[in-house]
């Protein structure tokens, strides 16, 4: 089987950190893969080294491999995606997100086998025309779904047969952080061996609401709780800008970190953090539940969707209000012991969601619906 994955941004954004993960396990299972993403971002070069990648962003080619063949393209997405499957004669097309109903239309073109990946829970449908759904629903021979939510968004546009939920993974072997570095961080950061470290990770975009973050923290600190937030992941737009305005005219700006994008260093700060705040409106799974977990960490989070599929008693606190009150009263909970977490059971949850369970799953299905 020879699959070509049609990715965004190659970003570490959780859809495409976790289709990494399966990619890794496909290779690593005697499956040809090539990648081809839109944008040229730093997820490409943490791809298994003999996969060819082909990178294409709006307005050029960005030259990886191929350099030698390839044209400008001004806007001719399916001038695009015809060079890679001339290129790499796949069997299989795999799309990544609903946002890319275009690469869908292309396939059935062509007349290619189609598996589309949806990680989208309904407000990320107002990037999609109108017109796309009849494709994103109807095409596809397999629509595998990140979690019982998102499943149920394609359900109610009309999906009924050979759509699969199929959790994201998180690979263990590559969250190993050291410790000696997590006490470092934490001297970076000036705090004490008794402050609480809050943590979060996410594009500072409206939906993962890092302005809620910031208000949360501002409340806690302001009644006197000894605590100190950080922010792993970064967006360029004024919106991010306005955020870290807000913490930075706080009075509290040194209690409040925007460390952005991480890269070998993300699993230390995660580790160096006391336990993990989700302040989402949506989120079709939660790949920092799982990491949190994983590292041995409560989580407490609004009800966003999929984390309810993840959490378990004893790993934290689902809120299902949307009162700010609420949720701070769980985190308070969860600093002075009065929510009760488990370590063991945390871990072992994590485990359910390794790379070795899920990608198992994955590659059946795949084999199931297009054959060895």
């Amino acid at each position: 089987m020879r699959i070509a994955f049609f990715i965004k941004r190659a970003a570490r954004t959780g859809s495409e950190i976790a289709l990494c993960n399966f990619i890794w396990y496909a290779v690593t299972n005697g499956v040809d893969v090539c990648v081809a993403a839109r944008y040229g971002g730093e997820l490409l070069d943490q791809l298994p080294p003999n996969v060819p990648v082909f990178v294409y962003d709006q307005w050029r080619w960005t030259k990886r491999k191929y350099a030698g063949l390839l044209r400008r393209l001004r806007g001719d997405g399916n001038g695009f995606t015809s060079f890679v499957h001339a290129t790499f004669a796949p069997d299989v097309w795999y799309v990544n997100t609903i946002v890319q109903p275009d690469c869908v239309w292309e396939a059935k073109r062509k007349g290619v086998k189609c598996v589309l990946h949806s990680h989208e829970l309904e407000h990320m449908l107002t990037h999609v025309p109108e017109e796309s759904a009849a494709i994103l629903v109807g095409y596809p021979q397999l629509v595998l779904a990140a979690s019982n939510a998102s499943r149920h968004v394609l359900e109610c546009l009309g999906r009924r047969d050979d759509i699969e939920v199929c959790y994201p993974s998180i690979n263990p072997l590559l969250i190993k952080p050291d410790s000696d570095n997590v006490k470092k961080l934490r001297r970076e950061l000036a705090v004490g061996d008794e402050t609480f470290v809050w943590a979060m990770a996410g594009t500072l975009d409206p939906n993962k609401n890092p302005a809620r973050f910031v208000s949360i923290a501002l409340e806690l600190l302001r009644k006197g709780h000894d605590v100190h937030f950080i922010w792993l992941g970064d967006f360029d737009s004024v919106y991010a800008l306005y955020v870290k305005q807000m913490a930075q005219q706080s009075g509290f700006a040194e209690k409040i970190t925007f460390l952005g994008a991480r890269t070998h260093d993300y699993y230390d700060w995660l580790n160096a953090a006391d336990a993990v705040v989700i302040t989402s409106f949506k989120e079709s799974f939660s790949l920092i539940a799982v990491e949190a977990a994983h590292l041995g960490k409560p989580v407490v989070s609004f009800d966003s969707g999929g984390i309810t599929e993840i959490m378990l008693e004893g790993m934290g606190a689902v809120i299902d209000s949307w009162n700010d009150t609420d949720l701070i009263r769980a985190m308070v909970g969860v600093m002075n012991g009065g929510i009760p977490f488990n370590r063991v059971v945390a871990e072992n949850r994590a485990r359910e969601f390794s790379v070795d369970v899920q990608g198992q799953r994955w590659l059946q299905l795949l084999t199931k619906y297009f054959g060895a």
